[in-house]
């Protein structure tokens, strides 16, 4: 049987791949920045507006924001917005939009795109990734499945159909090789995204590509381009034996695959399989009190499966199917892998709390979608609740939260590289931060006492004469005049000169004569003073 392959090319993956966690991302310009050569931060990824710009991946994102500054600052009736406690720079646009700066995650795309192949396996029972360290297209075995969904127009549109759905723009080509499949993918535009290519096109049909779509290195293809070969059919009309001597070996494999005279397999993603564990009786289930019942012992049998690798759960979803009812499915997450059923039951239950569970369930179907080994710890000679250490404690309570009062609702503190006060933290949800952030101690900011609570906003004050050390007698606040005993300072904050809200002020720690400690600073732009905090 001819191999048939399908490619889906998804352009700019990581963008799409943002906007998809993100929706409202799109009504924004998102660039996303990597640390290139020399620890210089360069673009990797951009949106279409930003491309608009004439910003380009590698470009130093120095040079990016000058070019975006310089897109709107003609036409821009706005301020510019002061930087958003995510501690990224922004501009805003003629069209009311800001740009965000986020740093690129390739392995978090990579884990996205791995995902969705497994979700793709319903087309195919070969699905897998580009052999590229930064993969943006899927690669399907297709042959013999055409006739299952009545042709292979029919095929490649369901496959479409599937890419539009999630959101995503996708280039799909259908041919007899991998490479040619991905080559042809490549050249598809938004208007016309998907074709088809028959083994008796094929010959005529490749030898005008570009060798851009041989999937080379970029110093071949410069090699190449450098002696004016841009095309396969002028390599094709070269001796193939002086090839190998000229170039390198990878430009005769991809011609070989990409004519179909070298096999190319396709490396199947394969999902990893969930342990599970189905309870299902004639007799139905309608109150809380029996269900909390059965499904104690079913727990406990999901977890002994688990004990010879010693594995833990670290996702677990429990369904609950009812006779004429939709099914209601419940997931939890835990900070670490945990063995424990009576835990695992405590979170569910906390989850239940607030939810109207089905009447007369006949099947709990538990599965346990993340696994990992568990973590080593020193044994100890009374393993009991007094023994247990604060860290665990403490993941314990927000594990309890995070089920019962959803992810929204529990989040940490992150302390940033910041100089900017109101910049230098940010909440994020607890659950996702703790497994990759242990708690840890703030950064220490400066050599003045910082104060606990900052005013969301600070406060303009008047100031009395200035002393010779620039801190001022007394100050008047809320119609409340202070006489200020003691200051040290001043501590200078300044922001880079890249930033576009310059930042320059001078801060003193205030005591005054009846005791009261404030924050206060000057701001060297405007000369005006400022509260920005009280001492506890």
């Amino acid at each position: 049987m001819t191999m048939r392959a399908l490619c889906v090319w998804i352009p700019n993956w990581p963008i799409q791949r943002a906007w998809i966690d993100q929706p409202e991302r799109k009504k924004n310009i998102l660039v996303l920045q990597a640390v290139g050569p020399k620890d210089q931060k360069v673009v990797a990824a951009c949106c279409p507006q930003a491309r608009a710009c004439g910003v380009l991946p590698r470009l130093p994102v120095a040079d990016a924001e000058v070019l975006l500054e310089e897109s709107f600052s003609e036409t821009n009736p706005f301020p510019k917005p002061k930087p958003t406690p995510s501690n990224e720079q922004n501009l805003r646009t003629a069209q009311n939009r800001l740009v965000h700066f986020e740093t690129y995650q390739p392995e978090a795309d990579r884990q996205a795109l791995l995902k969705l192949a497994w979700e793709c396996e319903r087309f195919s029972p070969c699905v897998g990734l580009e052999a590229s360290d930064e993969p943006d297209c899927l690669l399907m075995d297709v042959s013999g499945c055409a006739p299952l969904f009545g042709g292979e127009e029919h095929l490649i549109e369901a496959v479409l159909s599937e890419m539009r759905d999630r959101e995503l723009d996708a280039r799909l080509a259908i041919a007899p090789t991998v490479g040619a499949a991905w080559a042809f993918a490549h050249q598809r535009t938004a208007e016309s995204p998907t074709t088809i290519i028959s083994e008796a096109q094929l010959p005529s049909l490749l030898r005008p590509l570009s060798i851009r779509l041989l999937r080379l290195s970029s110093r071949t293809v410069h090699s190449l381009e450098e002696l004016g070969l841009r095309t396969v059919r002028q390599l094709l009309q070269l001796p193939r034996r002086t090839l190998p001597s000229r170039f390198p070996a990878e430009l005769l494999t991809r011609l070989d695959q990409l004519q179909g005279s070298m096999p190319e397999e396709i490396a199947a993603e394969r999902r990893p399989e969930c342990d599970e564990q189905i309870w299902e009786s004639e007799e139905t289930i309608n109150d809380r009190a029996t269900l909390e019942f059965v499904l104690k012992p079913q727990l406990d049998r999901l977890v002994q499966k688990l004990l010879p690798a010693e594995l833990g759960v670290r996702l677990l979803s429990c369904e609950l199917t009812a006779i004429g009812q939709q099914s209601l499915s419940t997931q939890i997450e835990l900070l670490r892998p945990t063995q424990s059923a009576s835990h695992l039951l405590e979170l569910i239950t906390l989850r239940w709390e607030h939810q109207q569970l089905p009447e007369q369930i006949f099947r709990i179907t538990l599965r346990a979608k993340q696994t990992s080994p568990l973590s080593k710890r020193q044994a100890k000679l009374f393993d009991d609740a007094t023994h247990q250490t604060d860290s665990s404690a403490l993941e314990h309570l927000i594990e309890r939260l995070h089920s019962r009062l959803g992810p929204e609702a529990v989040v940490r503190v992150q302390f940033a590289a910041e100089e900017q006060p109101e910049l230098a933290v940010r909440f994020i949800p607890a659950m996702a931060s703790f497994r990759s952030q242990p708690l840890s101690p703030p950064p220490v900011l400066g050599f003045l006492k910082r104060p606990l609570w900052l005013k969301q906003t600070p406060v303009e004050i008047t100031v009395g004469k200035l002393t010779s050390d620039g801190f001022p007698h007394d100050f008047r606040c809320d119609r409340q005049r202070h006489q200020v005993a003691h200051a040290w300072g001043p501590e200078r904050i300044t922001t880079g000169w890249w930033r576009h809200d310059y930042i320059k002020r001078d801060y003193f720690h205030i005591e005054t004569r009846v005791g009261l400690h404030f924050w206060i600073f000057r701001d060297l732009n405007t000369q005006t003073w400022y509260l920005h905090a009280a001492f506890d």
